[in-house]
C-alpha cells in the first residue's frame, strides 16, 4: 500500500511538474504531434547522437505512457481488495463487481507496465551501445554530454509542488471512508 501511495505522489508530482516545472520538464516542450513522433522513429536506427536537448519526439510519448501505467496502477489499487488481508481505502465505495474489474485491470496493467519498463531500459541500453549516448546521467543531472544544461531548478517551486503532492495523497488517504462491518462479510 505504501508503495502505491508513494507512486501516486510521484506521478502527481511529475504531472504538475510537467506544467509548472522548468522548460525541458514541461510537456509542451517535449510532447510533439503524433506525426512528428512517427517521423522521428528512423532516428532511432542511425548511430548518430540525438540532436534533441530534451526528450526526442517519440520519447515524449514514452514518458506519457510510463506516467499512465504508473498512475493507473496506483489509482486502481485504491479500489481493490484481495479478500484476505488488504483492501484499498476506497474499496468500500465501489461494488464487488467493479472492484473485481478494477483488480483484473490492476493485474493486467502491472504486466503492461513491466513491459514498458523493460522497453524503457532497452532504449537506454540501445542509446548507449548504438548511438554512444548515455541517457542515465543526463536524467539525473539535467546536463547532456554536449554541455547543454537544463535551467536551474527553482527550489522553492519544487518544494511547493512536493508539499502539494504529499498533502493531496495524505488527504486522499485520511478522507477515505471507514469500511463498514458489512464490508467484511
Amino acid at each position: 500500500m505504501r508503495f502505491g501511495y508513494a507512486t501516486l505522489g510521484l506521478v502527481l508530482f511529475r504531472v504538475l511538474w510537467g506544467f509548472f516545472g522548468n522548460r525541458y520538464a514541461r510537456f509542451q516542450t517535449f510532447v510533439k504531434s503524433p506525426l512528428t513522433a512517427l517521423k522521428s522513429f528512423p532516428d532511432l536506427i542511425d548511430d548518430t547522437a540525438d540532436k534533441h536537448t530534451g526528450h526526442s519526439p517519440h520519447a515524449g510519448y514514452a514518458v506519457l505512457l510510463l506516467l499512465y501505467f504508473a498512475g493507473a496502477q496506483a489509482i486502481s489499487g485504491l479500489f481493490i481488495s484481495d479478500d484476505i488481508l488488504y483492501a484499498g481505502p476506497y474499496n468500500s465505495v465501489v461494488s464487488n463487481d467493479l472492484a473485481g474489474t478494477l483488480a483484473w485491470y490492476h493485474h493486467i496493467n502491472f504486466t503492461l507496465f513491466q513491459i514498458m519498463i523493460a522497453v524503457h531500459i532497452l532504449a537506454i541500453v540501445w542509446y548507449r551501445l548504438r548511438k554512444r549516448e548515455g541517457l542515465t546521467l543526463p536524467m539525473l543531472t539535467g546536463k547532456k554530454a554536449s554541455g547543454t544544461a537544463a535551467e536551474r531548478v527553482n527550489p522553492l517551486k519544487a518544494v511547493v509542488v512536493i508539499v502539494l503532492c504529499v498533502s493531496a495523497v495524505a488527504a486522499l488517504i485520511q478522507l477515505a471512508p471507514e469500511p463498514s462491518f458489512d464490508d467484511y462479510y
